[in-house]
C-alpha cells in the first residue's frame, strides 16, 4: 500500500486515489486499522507539500458579468443563484439546490433572508442555518422573480450538470482572464470582497460558516494573492461593462 502511494506521488495522479486506497483497505480489512502507519505518513506528506488546485476567486465585476450571459440566455433564476452565491458566499451545492420556499422576502424590506437547510456544518451540528440578503438590487430582481414561481422549484431554472456546463460556456464568452474559474469563484470571491468591505476576519468567518478563523484567514490571504496576479486588459473591461447590463434594473 505504501509503494502505491508512492507510485501516484511520481505518476503525478491526484491525491484523492492514494487516500481512496488506504480508506478502502480499512474499510474492507478492519483488521488493518492502525497497522497501517507509514501509508498514512507518505499520504500526510503527499498532502503537505501539494498545492491545491483552487478555483479562482471572482471580482464583483466578473460575477456581475456571468450573471449577465445567463440574464442574455433567458435564464435570470440562474443568475440570481450566482449572485445569492457570491453575495452570501454559498458553497455551490447551497446555491444550485437553493429553493425559493427557501426564502423569506418582504416587498418593502430591505434585508431578505435564506435559509440553508443541508449545509455541512448544519448536518454536523444537528441545526438548519441561514444567511442575511442585504443587497438591495439583488432583492428586488429576486422578488420579481419569485412572482412566476411555486415554492418547491429551484431558483436556478436548470439542473447542476447543466449549469456546470453552461458555466463554462460564460466565462469564455464573456470573456474572463486566464484562471481556475469554477462556480465555486462565488464563494472565494465573495468572502474576499466581504472582508475587503469590513475588514473584520471574525465577520467574515460567521458569514462563511468557516468553523475556525485561521481556516478563514488561510482562505482570504490565498484568495487575495490570486486575485493580484490578474491581469485585465481594457478590451475584457468594456466587454465585462456589455454582459453586466443584462442584468435587471429595478427602480
Amino acid at each position: 500500500l505504501s509503494s502505491f502511494v508512492e507510485l501516484g506521488w511520481e505518476e503525478g495522479d491526484p491525491v484523492g486515489y492514494a487516500s481512496d486506497a488506504i480508506c478502502g483497505v480499512q474499510h474492507y480489512l478492519p483488521r488493518a486499522r492502525r497497522h497501517l502507519a507509514c501509508s498514512w505518513r507518505l499520504l500526510g506528506a503527499w498532502k503537505k507539500h501539494e498545492l491545491p488546485c483552487r478555483a479562482t476567486p471572482f471580482l464583483p465585476a466578473f460575477v456581475a458579468a456571468v450573471a449577465g450571459w445567463f440574464c442574455a440566455h433567458s435564464l435570470p433564476g440562474t443568475a440570481a443563484a450566482l449572485l445569492l452565491g457570491f453575495h452570501c458566499l454559498l458553497r455551490t451545492q447551497e446555491f444550485v439546490s437553493a429553493q425559493w420556499a427557501h426564502l423569506t422576502i418582504q416587498k418593502n424590506s430591505s434585508i431578505a433572508v435564506l435559509l440553508l437547510p443541508n449545509t455541512k456544518s448544519g448536518q454536523r451540528f444537528g441545526h438548519e442555518e441561514s444567511v442575511i440578503i442585504s443587497d438591495s438590487a439583488l432583492i428586488q430582481m429576486l422578488l420579481a422573480l419569485s412572482k412566476a414561481r411555486l415554492p418547491g422549484d429551484t431558483i436556478m431554472e436548470i439542473a447542476g450538470p447543466r449549469f456546470r456546463s453552461l458555466f463554462a460556456q460564460a466565462v469564455r464568452a464573456v470573456p474572463l482572464p486566464p484562471g481556475d474559474w469554477k462556480p465555486y469563484s462565488c464563494r472565494r470571491g465573495g468572502a474576499t470582497q466581504h472582508y475587503r468591505l469590513f475588514a473584520s476576519l471574525d465577520a467574515t468567518c460567521v458569514r462563511g460558516r468557516w468553523a475556525n478563523t485561521r481556516t478563514c484567514r488561510l482562505y482570504i490571504n490565498d484568495a487575495i494573492a490570486a486575485l493580484n496576479e490578474l491581469q485585465i486588459t481594457p478590451s475584457q473591461t468594456l466587454a465585462l461593462e456589455k454582459w453586466q447590463q443584462h442584468l435587471p434594473t429595478h427602480g
